[in-house]
């Protein structure tokens, strides 16, 4: 009875899961737009996961665990919008710098961006922005939710055909891992691919956007140089298929 009904409570936050602070504060339009779908779901609500966390069931166990890490979900979700792509640019200018960029998804159905707050491999929000077929969705969830959990999370969230959040762990991209950061301009650093992204094209910009290198890389661990960098932020972008992931690197002197 306790797999039926942890089933049912996640095929609703499923169906419903895309949110966050982000909406009140910088989507209030579409928040109170009549034909939006708005969600929102109380730490409260995830609570009642840990109640469900010895199933028998290791995989129903895990999203349990995951699900009891949230505090708070939010989602505002327009089906129809006159401008999609001008939406999810916009969408993107308001993401804090805080904020690294996970996954970013471009297909014909539509886009996806997932960013993350993350420390010590704890995330603390994660902000969704897509646009699904010819509409439009933003979302967050704010917590102390294991970074390794998320592409476990992924596979578990459909939502109305637009599925994009599935290839965050068919690349597993959680697993793309940078380090150490910050590095010395005349050093290297450590780069982690998955072998779902071997072949992947990895390059390194500036923080406006710039190509800086271009690196010939293969799946496992690798070291890359990072000679001649003058000091400052710099992102190492590993694209592959429509995917890419990109991941912040400080320079020092």
């Amino acid at each position: 009875m306790k797999n039926y009904m942890l089933s049912f409570c996640f095929l609703l936050l499923g169906s419903a899961l895309f949110g966050q602070n982000i909406v009140e504060e910088k989507f209030q339009d579409l928040y109170e737009a009549e034909n939006a779908t708005v969600v929102n779901v109380t730490g409260k609500m995830f609570g009642y996961a840990k109640h469900f966390t010895e199933t028998g069931n290791e995989d129903m166990d895990e999203l349990a665990n995951f699900a009891s890490s949230i505090n708070e979900f939010v989602l505002v979700m327009m089906k129809e919008i006159d401008d999609p792509k001008a939406a999810y640019k916009n969408g993107l200018s308001y993401i804090d710098e805080d904020f690294e960029e996970l996954v970013k998804i471009r297909s014909e159905e539509g886009n996806f961006a997932l960013y993350i707050d993350e420390s010590n491999d704890i995330v603390h929000e994660i902000v969704g922005i897509g646009t699904p077929e010819n509409g439009f969705l933003v979302f967050s969830l704010t917590g102390n939710m294991d970074l390794e959990q998320i592409g476990k999370m992924a596979s578990q969230i459909q939502m109305d055909g637009f599925n994009k959040m599935e290839t965050i762990e068919t690349y597993d991209v959680t697993a793309v891992k940078v380090y150490p950061n910050p590095i010395r301009g005349n050093g290297d650093f450590t780069l982690e691919l998955p072998d779902e992204l071997e072949g992947a094209k990895v390059t390194l910009v500036n923080d406006k956007g710039a190509l800086v290198k271009t690196y010939s890389t293969r799946s496992g661990t690798q070291n890359l140089q990072a000679d001649g960098l003058a000091p400052g932020m710099y992102f190492v972008n590993v694209e592959k298929e429509g995917v890419s992931v990109k991941k912040k690197i400080v320079v020092v002197e």
